[in-house]
């Protein structure tokens, strides 16, 4: 299954930018910030600028607003250049940006409950926000 094609993702996704630290679980301690372009149960997208290899796993802190940072790990899905720089941080002389797919992990039945819950109340708002 796909999870990047959003008619076959099992998860509905949040376009909310949470705060997102993502480290190697390797060993090498090399600490990524970013923000999340969306989130869901399953998984997250962010837009780097450096590229990560696919199938690599991370160790994920991801900041929620008004809630407790949520800890797990993931592995690279996808990663491609960005064609554009629409939403994106203004690029580096030199710099390309890329976009991360992260697919979650070793999540037990409680945190993925959490997760959901937290996505499910992003996208309400996500709702609540384009009516207005």
């Amino acid at each position: 299954m796909d999870m990047f094609d959003s008619d076959k993702r099992r998860f509905p996704r949040a376009h909310y930018p949470c705060s997102l630290t993502v480290w190697h679980q390797d060993g090498n301690q090399e600490v990524i910030l970013a923000h999340t372009a969306n989130i869901g149960a399953g998984g997250l997208c962010v837009h780097l600028n450096q590229k990560l290899v696919l199938d690599s796993c991370f160790e994920v802190s991801i900041e929620f607003p008004h809630s407790a940072s949520f800890q797990c790990k993931a592995r690279v899905v996808r990663c491609e250049e960005c064609p554009n720089t629409a939403g994106l941080p203004v690029r580096q002389a030199g710099k390309d940006f890329y976009s991360v797919s992260l697919e979650f992990e070793s999540m037990d039945e409680v945190k993925q409950a959490t997760l959901l819950g937290i996505v499910s109340d992003l996208i309400a708002l996500n709702e609540k926000n384009k009516k207005k």
